[in-house]
């Protein structure tokens, strides 16, 4: 019999509990996970990241495309032809997304700023920061004193126009009449007495000049009332007054012929953009950026464009105006126009000053009271007489500031304030019609373009952008660039892309901004 002997073996075996290892494959799932997310990121992250590239160059590519010829002269970017800048901005799009894990979709403009938008506020800002980071501080220095001097003109037209006023007091012989426009005059000086700050002391001199034909009338009704004198009425004009009357009448006639006589005056016309002023679609909601940023767009505009003084009758640039500055500051179709706007506000700020050194003069004076006891002695009413000097002392100013516009046209200079030394012309020369400054006058002082800052200083800031824009347009069409327009130039826009991203099929939106930067 055969006895087998099995042996036993002992097999150990080791028995994790179930909990375990469902814990394991937790952990395995949530790296995994986690590794796929930051791939997923990753590509999520460097796509997204190319998306902003190739929107950044598409839409530099579009503004890349500005207008060479505004940029030359005017040194301002404006984006002019919209429908080539899409196409290089759908092409450089395109181009730069090749090959990416997103998908272009779609892609349109929006929120596109235009340079005549908000009263033509675009354009200021480039103009503006031309000034300030072109290299032109020099030039703005080298101008501080006489652009002090220009402002201190400003505003002066009211002594002007109250001059224009007391020329108006020879033609009436009524007292009571008379008295009234005495007090309608010391009303107006009154009212300029309010809006002045600088030249506050000379209205108030005025002011109390004026006064006395107020003393005067009073004086008269006590003599009426307790002497009982009567003083005649005039039964019709004098021969000298006549000749003097004449005399106002010619000067108050064609301004430009006066001082330009026989020079040459462009007869150009404006022609606009489908017949619109750019300053009729601009607004005037902006009114600048504070008193630096405005004094530097108004340098802007006589560093860039041109006056009557800076061409001669040689110039050829087309068939629109050739007087830039005067056009901004005229806004008239004709060059002659403006010229002659100008020139009339310019004869009242020279009028009101020349009347005040007459005034202060005691010669001067005594000879206007002397010529108007002349003409009016024969009412014998001392109310009639001081209008009468009134009215000589006015003509003498107006024909004083011919004088000085014949100056500041020919290139010469004229001081603000004027004493014995720098005045041109004397009564006699006035009344004979002589009005030509002597030889040696014109050195010193001011000349016509800082006479010219004062008018535009003060404009409104959207006005002087929408004129200028204009002025833009003509020449860049007189350049040959006839469907040029401002209006239709591009300052700034946003471009919106859609794209699908990988992993996902929501679509995904950027907008990018770009615009012509404040260098």
């Amino acid at each position: 019999m055969i006895n087998l002997k099995c042996k036993r073996q002992s097999i150990l075996r080791i028995r994790a509990p179930a909990g375990v290892t469902v814990y394991a494959i937790l952990i395995f799932t949530v790296i995994s996970t986690l590794i796929f997310a930051l791939i997923r990121s990753a590509i999520f992250s460097a796509t997204t990241a190319r998306i902003d590239s190739a929107c950044s160059l598409a839409s530099e590519s579009a503004f890349a495309g500005y207008s060479n010829k505004v940029f030359d002269k005017y040194g301002i970017f404006v984006l002019k032809n919209t429908g080539n800048a899409s196409a290089r901005m759908n092409k450089v799009l395109t181009a730069n997304m090749s090959g990416s894990a997103a998908t272009l979709k779609n892609y349109y403009i929006t929120d596109q700023t235009f340079m005549t938008d908000n009263g033509g506020e675009a354009f200021y800002k480039e103009a503006v920061d031309y000034m300030q980071n072109e290299a032109v501080t020099d030039y703005l220095s080298s101008l501080t004193g006489e652009l002090s001097d220009s402002k201190a003109i400003a505003g002066l037209e009211n002594l002007g126009r109250i001059s224009e006023k007391a020329s108006t007091l020879a033609e009436c012989y009524d007292e009571n009449e008379l008295c009234e426009r005495f007090s309608s005059l010391e009303a107006d000086v009154d009212a300029a007495l309010e809006n002045s700050d600088v030249h506050g002391n000379f209205v108030s001199f005025i002011k109390d000049d004026v006064g006395k034909g107020r003393e005067v009338w009073d004086e008269m009704e006590r003599r009426k009332r307790e002497e009982g004198v009567v003083y005649i009425e005039p039964e019709s004009d004098k021969n000298l007054l006549n000749g003097f009357n004449n005399i106002r009448r010619f000067l108050k006639g064609d301004l430009t012929g006066l001082v330009l006589g026989g020079s040459p005056v462009s007869g150009r016309t404006a022609s606009f953009t489908e017949g619109i002023r750019n300053e009729d679609i601009t607004g005037r909601d902006f009114s600048g950026e504070g008193v630096a940023a405005d004094i530097a767009f108004t340098e802007f505009l006589f560093l860039k464009f041109d006056s009557y003084t800076d061409i001669d009758g040689s110039d050829a640039r087309g068939v629109n105006p050739c007087y830039e500055l005067e056009y901004i500051a005229g806004g008239k179709d004709g060059d002659r126009d403006n010229l002659n706007y100008v020139m009339k506000r310019l004869a009242l700020i020279r009028q009101g000053l020349n009347m005040l050194h007459i005034m202060s003069d005691a010669a001067k004076r005594g000879e206007s009271d002397a010529l108007a006891a002349l003409m009016l002695g024969w009412t014998l009413n001392p109310l009639i007489i001081k209008g009468g000097s009134y009215a000589v002392m006015a003509a003498w100013s107006y024909a004083e500031a011919v004088c000085d516009l014949k100056l500041l046209y020919s290139g010469k200079k004229v001081p603000i304030f004027k004493n014995s030394t720098n005045w041109s012309l004397s009564l006699e020369n006035m009344l004979t019609g002589t009005l030509s400054p002597a030889a040696d006058k014109g050195g010193t002082g001011l000349d016509y373009e800082m006479y010219l800052r004062s008018l535009l200083e003060f404009m409104p800031v959207s006005v002087k952008c929408g004129r200028a824009m204009d002025v833009i347009d003509m020449r860049m069409r007189d350049a040959g660039d006839a469907d040029f327009s401002m209006r239709r130039c591009v300052f700034s826009q946003s471009l919106v892309a859609e794209f699908t991203l990988p992993f996902t099929w929501m679509p995904y939106e950027r907008e990018y901004e770009y615009a012509y930067s404040v260098r």
